[in-house]
């Protein structure tokens, strides 16, 4: 088993399931900040899920036929990216536009991220990685719970997830190059 593999994969999707979260404990202060409705710090809480629920299986169906790093690592820069733009919101607009660009990246790494190991990994080492791939959005949450209580406010925990998530890109660009399976 590629350990170094199994743990970029694994450490990215955890660290793109954090940005579900990251506004969870701060949605009070987020909605007095920019004067949303109850209805509308829903919908920037849930705009990843929502996205992703809508997207994931069209997106999963175009990609099965591409190598899928380089979707990858897109994805983990767009989170990232998009996460650092939220933290520099002076309106509404820019909050739920750069929620939109995260909701996109997120549903490239979910998609990617198993098969990735799927592709890269073989017999039991794949099954392993891929049971291993099922603890990324309950850790995802629990970390992002538990940053939201150690950071001062919504913009110190966005700006710590969104720089993990870029961080991670980097060695997830190094990984072995996939290549698609062959269909009939």
């Amino acid at each position: 088993m590629s350990i170094r593999t199994v743990v970029t994969v694994v450490a990215a999707g955890a660290a793109a399931s954090m940005a579900l979260g990251e506004f969870v404990p701060f949605l009070t202060s987020v909605s007095a900040e920019f004067r949303l409705s109850l209805t509308a710090a829903g919908l920037l809480s849930s705009a990843i899920t929502l996205v992703a629920g809508l997207t994931c299986l069209p997106l999963g169906l175009w990609v099965d036929r591409r190598p899928l790093r380089g979707f990858f690592v897109a994805g983990l820069v767009a989170l990232g990216v998009a996460g650092l733009a939220a933290t520099l919101a002076d309106g509404p607009g820019v909050l739920f536009g750069s929620r939109a660009v995260q909701a996109a990246g997120y549903a490239l790494v979910m998609i990617t991220g198993p098969g990735l190991l799927a592709r890269l990994l073989k017999g039991r080492s794949r099954q392993t990685a891929l049971a291993l791939w099922g603890l990324c959005i309950p850790s995802g949450l629990a970390l992002a719970g538990a940053l939201g209580g150690a950071t001062m406010g919504w913009r110190a925990e966005v700006a710590v997830v969104a720089t993990i998530t870029v961080l991670l890109a980097v060695p997830a660009a190094t990984l072995p190059p996939d290549a698609p399976p062959t269909h009939e």
